[in-house]
């Protein structure tokens, strides 16, 4: 009963699995959730009438009820009733607090109905651009809310939502719509769809600090202003004896999260329309889904969308970065030489005099000088950017190869490990797990060499320089054999390999250069 309640409230009677098994079995570990779940929505289908096909659809994150065989009439019934009257699961607070919220939706206290006059269904047509947010997509921070008995739960909640919203403000792509300006909304139990409606939020992001047992937790809900449809959601468990620093860790976290998660349904967005559709912003968004795709032909095809922006918006900062952003992945995937790099360095600049402000920039400019072994100037470009947006993890990830580069392969180690914290799900970990790999490689702890590798070539095959770091790391162990195989599946993966692409790579010590060669000779020769 619970399960089907959750869904047909649920925008589009679609819910994602770990939504639902954090509200019905929160209690339980994970495995457990999972298979009660499974079991549960068997039950369900064999409880529904089988006349109608398939009424309840399941894939691997959601589930969804096909509500278009359904009449949903909980929230047309008399004041009088109450929403599932009676019905608990016991020890469940996730349940609770779900039921709660949707009574408080469906059935307003008269008093408070009567104080607060109705508002108008719409105020911004979501089919355009938001006016005041320059055609980006804003996020709208609802206050977060404390639920738990702790006595300074409040104050806590309240740092929480204040620490986010400075933090996620230097994004400088993403508006942010403050919850001063939401807190009469978050009053009203307005659904995301229609907060969306109301002030033109793209995104809707609800927080709730909880309380189960002993245990604190921030639970999460990033939401689509457009549809309802819910995208993300998280409880992340706060450590015992709360303080403004464990906050703001995780609130430094939260911001890497959220960048990922809307920057990829920005993209998701324009991939299926016709380019000549696109406004402005959402020819650099399709730009930034061609790059992030990785082949000549997807960079070819952002290169003009980009082309074609900076021709309408010479000194647009967001248009500037991503042409910086497609200058970067040419010069490095197609080894290019110096000039590449200082056109490239040209852009970053160009878009720091359009927007001091912006991370990013300073972040490209970084990446320039470093390849053109510049390495005091790109630290030092790469801390700012860190000062400007400390939850950058491409910034961190930067900071990490120059230290390598200029021969401290240690300290490259915690920014590169902050950077998969940061963003655990950025397509192009693969770049972040194999600079991983090169570290431990100069440390000669071959094993960990090995194994970070591998990751780095399990998500992109044809990532030359991960294979290049297992054949060296198999060599220096005494493993050949396996170093020839190894060998063998670089040529496999990237037929056009030479070794003196090793030549590339920014080292400040020509000598790793000869060091990563040497290592592929001595495969060849055993």
């Amino acid at each position: 009963m619970a399960l089907l309640a959750m869904l047909s409230t649920a925008p589009g009677g679609e819910r994602t699995r770990s939504w639902l098994q954090d509200r019905l079995w929160g209690s339980r570990q994970t495995a457990q959730a999972q298979q009660s779940l499974r079991r549960e929505l068997s039950a369900l289908r064999t409880a529904l009438p089988a006349s109608f096909g398939e009424l309840v659809i399941a894939d691997r994150d959601r589930v969804r009820l096909d509500l278009k065989h359904f009449e949903i009439d909980h929230r047309d019934r008399d004041q009088g009733a109450v929403f599932l009257e009676g019905f608990d699961i016991a020890g469940e607070d996730g349940f609770e607090e779900w039921l709660r919220e949707e009574r408080q939706r469906n059935f307003p206290a008269p008093a408070e109905a009567a104080e607060t006059p109705p508002l108008p269904k719409a105020i911004v047509d979501l089919a355009k651009p938001a006016p005041g947010f320059g055609g980006k997509p804003a996020l709208a921070i609802l206050p977060f809310i404390n639920a738990s008995a702790e006595p300074d739960g409040d104050i806590w909640a309240e740092g929480m939502t204040e620490d986010l919203v400075e933090r996620l403000s230097r994004l400088r792509w993403l508006p942010i719509i403050a919850p001063s300006t939401m807190a009469e909304l978050s009053h009203r139990n307005l659904d995301a769809l229609a907060i969306g409606g109301l002030i033109g939020a793209a995104y809707v992001l609800r927080g709730q600090l909880a309380q189960r047992a002993k245990t604190l937790s921030l639970n999460l809900t990033l939401l689509d202003g457009q549809t309802g449809q819910m995208l993300w959601s998280e409880r992340l468990a706060l450590p015992d004896g709360v303080t403004q620093l464990a906050l703001e860790e995780v609130a430094h976290d939260l911001v890497g999260t959220l960048d990922a998660r809307i920057d990829t349904e920005q993209q998701s967005r324009v991939i299926n329309r016709n380019v000549e559709e696109l406004n402005f912003n959402e020819q650099v968004w399709r730009a930034r889904w061609h790059l992030n795709r990785l082949t000549k032909h997807d960079a070819q095809i952002a290169r003009e969308l980009l082309a074609r922006a900076l021709e309408e918006r010479p000194n647009s900062a967001d248009v500037l970065i991503q042409a910086c952003f497609a200058k970067a992945w040419d010069t490095w995937s197609g080894r290019r030489d110096e000039a590449s790099m200082r056109e490239m360095r040209g852009l970053a600049q160009r878009a720091i005099a359009a927007d001091n402000y912006d991370g990013r920039a300073y972040m490209l400019a970084g990446m320039a000088e470093m390849w053109l072994r510049n390495h005091e100037n790109a630290e030092g470009l790469f801390v700012e950017a860190l000062r400007l947006n400390p939850s950058l993890a491409r910034a961190h990830a930067q900071l990490g190869s120059n230290y390598y580069l200029t021969g401290d392969p240690k300290s490259a180690l915690e920014p590169l490990r902050q950077a998969l914290r940061l963003s655990p799900l950025d397509t192009q970990n693969f770049y972040v797990l194999g600079e991983m790999a090169v570290s431990y490689l100069m440390m000669e702890q071959w094993t960990d060499a090995i194994r970070h590798a591998d990751h780095a070539i399990a998500r992109r095959a044809a990532y030359f320089y991960a294979h290049v770091v297992k054949v060296n790391a198999l060599v220096r162990s005494g493993n050949l054999s396996a170093a020839k195989k190894a060998l063998a599946k670089l040529y496999e993966a990237k037929p056009g390999f030479l070794p003196s692409d090793v030549d590339w790579l920014p080292f400040r010590e020509r000598r790793w250069n000869d060091f990563l060669k040497q290592g592929i000779a001595l495969a060849e020769a055993g």
